[in-house]
């Protein structure tokens, strides 16, 4: 067939391709400035395999002279390449007339499988096109051997034996139409056990083939878990360290993280009388949601990734005073809430390892004040608070980096 090259195949695709250069006429190169259409076909493909122009122009380049200059009136065909396990599948529908036939491909490279596809549907609609023509010869009598094949053809190959074997019972009729030929028997060696057969291809009545949906992409997704140190001043007395641990869902530029945080009682007392006081403590969850620009893609290993996540969250807790210092001293525990706005930076400094680090500002929505009777205040949250963290991540996942 004009247009055709030799390359390698994938396991499931050598039986089409044997079956393909096993069915149908082969004709001779289309007369100087003879211009060749093209079928129509539909094409679906993921991303890094052949696509509709490139198979398209294999299509072409296979036809040759069997491309019909005043177009396929009625032909259609249709491809959906897709991932199948380790490997790839190729699914193959042509109709025309009311007639349609289908048959799956499989091999290990989506490239190797699209070449074979395209192979198998040139020979598909050769066969179609020219079947009309080949039934309308005189049909040759018994014991006669066939003429020759005209020039510009390749003949089929002889029958083994020196004899003309006598006609078989005819066989019961099949509605006409284009048929994708599956591998032929006396090659049984290349054939495999998931190959297409022939019993797969039955003629269906009518209906038009109704497009394939290609596969929906995967969303890449990561996972992280932190646990860090900070210090937190303005809501409680004075300034403190506190602990805070976390998990975050990484998604392609953004990151949904659930933490909590503990920060540890910071005591106040009165000149007078000495010794009498109480100690303020926060423990808290918080969710936010943080957009996460990356600075730079990471390499191979995954190390070298810089993102910047800016987050945004409500924090809810328990805020709990201690009294210390005199008689009847006990423990209140009020409702803690408070919205914050967190930027960041994450480096990952080996392929699962990153060093986290923010600060944030923290404005709390319960204020609450605490005194010891008949004393004055003694306690109040501030308006505003200011935090820092620094810690280390640890990356789950399989998002793309």
């Amino acid at each position: 067939m004009p247009g055709a090259r030799l390359h390698r195949l994938g396991p499931g695709a050598c039986g089409a391709l044997v079956a393909a250069l096993s069915a149908g006429p082969v004709h001779a190169s289309p007369a100087a400035g003879q211009v060749a259409s093209q079928p129509a076909l539909a094409w679906s493909a993921p991303p890094g395999c052949p696509q509709s122009d490139e198979v398209r122009a294999w299509l072409a380049g296979h036809l040759g002279a069997a491309a019909d200059p005043s177009g396929y009136p009625g032909l259609t065909s249709q491809g959906v390449l897709e991932r199948e396990g380790a490997g790839w599948r190729l699914r193959l529908v042509i109709a025309r007339d009311g007639s349609r036939g289908e048959k799956t491909l499989r091999g290990r490279d989506c490239e190797e499988l699209a070449r074979s596809g395209a192979l198998a549907l040139a020979i598909a609609i050769e066969k179609a096109l020219s079947g009309a023509e080949a039934g309308a010869g005189p049909e040759p009598e018994a014991g006669q051997v066939p003429a020759p094949p005209a020039a510009g053809t390749v003949p089929e190959p002889a029958p083994p034996a020196a004899t003309v074997p006598e006609p078989a019972p005819p066989a019961a009729t099949v509605p006409a139409g284009p048929q994708i030929p599956a591998p032929p028997p006396s090659e049984p060696a290349l054939a495999r056990e998931d190959a297409p057969r022939e019993s797969d291809i039955a003629p269906a009545s009518v209906e038009p083939a109704e497009p394939l949906a290609p596969p929906r992409p995967r969303v890449a997704v990561g996972h992280a878990l932190r646990l860090a140190v900070g210090l937190e001043a303005g809501v409680l007395p004075g300034a403190g360290a506190g602990l805070l641990g976390g998990y975050a869902l990484r998604l392609p530029g953004v990151r949904v993280e659930l933490t909590g945080s503990w920060w540890p009682g910071r005591r106040r007392a009165y000149a007078e009388p000495a010794g009498v006081g109480a100690a303020a403590q926060i423990g808290a969850a918080a969710l936010r949601v943080c957009p996460t620009p990356r600075l730079r893609r990471a390499g191979k290993t995954g190390a070298g990734l810089v993102e910047l996540p800016l987050c945004a969250g409500v924090e809810l807790g328990a805020l709990v005073v201690r009294g210390s210092g005199f008689t009847g001293a006990r423990t209140v525990r009020t409702l803690w809430a408070a919205v914050e706005v967190q930027p960041g930076a994450v480096w990952r400094f080996s392929r699962r390892t990153a060093l986290w680090g923010s600060v944030a500002l923290v404005v709390p929505l319960t204020r609450d004040s605490f005194a010891v009777e008949p004393l004055p205040e003694l306690i109040r949250t501030g308006v505003v608070g200011f935090r820092a963290a620094v810690g280390l991540e640890v990356h789950l996942g399989r998002e793309k980096n």
